[in-house]
């Protein structure tokens, strides 16, 4: 098999991310250029939410959840630049993960965010996101 470059894994989740939108029945738009800062409008509830798609890697432990990066790189003419996303920017992160799509608040996000499938066996409660709360089809339940 052919490694991929991490470009070509971004457009793979965009792709599997606008998939799971549209198999769910909303509407998708795709901005047109490189320049935005979000990947795909999604049309929920006749609201639109800009979102923004980024691959999943698996925590050490594959079994107790895993992890995406929550910024963006910027090549310019000077060099590079990281840069983090806000809630004027994006409404949304998107990721897959075995299958499953999960949507998450920019604002829960700083430069990289895990879900985890369970607590840690230490008890550790606080500053843990479990999965479940974030699929796909569990926030759009809350959204008004």
């Amino acid at each position: 098999m052919v490694e991929l470059t991490p470009k070509q894994k971004g457009n793979i989740t965009e792709l599997e991310c606008l998939l799971t939108f549209v198999k769910n029945g909303y509407k998708v738009s795709i901005p047109f250029g490189e320049d935005c800062r979000y990947d795909l409008v999604v049309d929920i509830n006749n609201k639109l939410y800009r979102i923004q798609c980024k691959t999943s890697h698996a925590l050490p432990n594959p079994k107790e959840g895993f992890k995406f990066k929550t910024k963006s790189v910027i090549i310019t003419a000077h060099g590079t630049r990281e840069s983090t996303y806000s809630k004027d920017e994006i409404d949304f992160f998107a990721t897959m993960y075995e299958g499953q799509c999960y949507l998450i608040p920019v604002e829960e996000c700083k430069k990289e965010k895990s879900l985890r499938f369970c607590y840690p066996v230490n008890g550790q409660k606080k500053g843990i996101s479990l999965a479940r709360n974030y699929t796909l089809e569990e926030v759009i339940k809350h959204l008004k």
